[in-house]
């Protein structure tokens, strides 16, 4: 699964129909797909890191903030995780995520609100949610975000409010991506990080992780709960 835009209206302090969009739509050179992007699917790219630049109180953490509760929604199916992003904010969150799943584009819209009934900070809820797809093609890559081309998903299951209807497509809960939020401390980060390490194992998808943080590092070992080695192209040590 790969996300492919956000657009979203009353996110904090973010204008009407703020857009994330991971999409690349430069000419794309063979240097850029080796280094900087990522092939979904054939001729469909997207960029392997986003940053964001600007001046101090321009945006950026909500930017972050925004993709925090994007992912903490395709992670847990529900507002879990980034909750505290929320708790403040009492207007009605418009969102609309196209996203990439198995050979299909799947273009996916809620509103989100707090729960009126329980009167709590911490209980967000789905409403008029709605999801539809098409199959990639190729062909249609300039028609991704044109929304006549998808047909809609009917939704039998009666879910409980709190869950997206995700739920319906992904089926059950499962690893479709690692995210850390925006307001982490850097003490914390590196414990979550090596907490994602001993959860996932010795697999692929840890390498090019950790060669967003240092080109020059091509593995990682655990040798018990607190040792690891790290393999690298200038050296070999054992960390603590």
């Amino acid at each position: 699964m790969k996300i492919l835009r956000v657009t979203t209206n009353n996110f904090k302090l973010c204008e009407n129909n703020f857009t994330i969009d991971f999409i690349p739509k430069a000419n794309k050179t063979e240097e850029d797909k080796e280094f900087e992007l990522y092939e979904v699917d054939t001729d469909l790219f997207v960029y392997r890191t986003l940053c964001f630049i600007g001046k101090n109180a321009s945006g950026k953490t909500t930017a972050t903030d925004l993709l925090s509760v994007v992912y903490d929604i395709f992670t847990s199916l529900k507002i879990e995780d980034s909750k505290s992003i929320l708790k403040h904010w009492n207007q009605t969150i418009n969102l609309e995520v196209y996203f990439y799943h198995e050979q299909t584009i799947y273009r996916y819209v809620t509103d989100i609100v707090k729960d009126t009934i329980l009167l709590k900070d911490d209980i967000f809820l789905f409403e008029n949610q709605k999801l539809f797809k098409k199959v990639y093609r190729k062909t249609n890559i300039k028609d991704i975000f044109n929304n006549e081309k998808y047909e809609p998903i009917e939704i039998k299951t009666s879910l409980p409010k709190s869950l997206s209807i995700l739920y319906e497509l992904f089926k059950v809960l499962s690893t479709r991506g690692v995210y850390i939020t925006s307001d982490d401390t850097i003490n914390l980060t590196y414990d979550i990080t090596f907490n994602i390490y001993k959860h996932l194992g010795d697999t692929e998808i840890i390498k090019p992780i950790l060669k967003i943080f240092d080109e020059h590092i091509e593995n990682i070992k655990m040798l018990s709960e607190d040792k690891f080695i790290i393999n690298s192209k200038t050296f070999s040590k054992k960390d603590k």
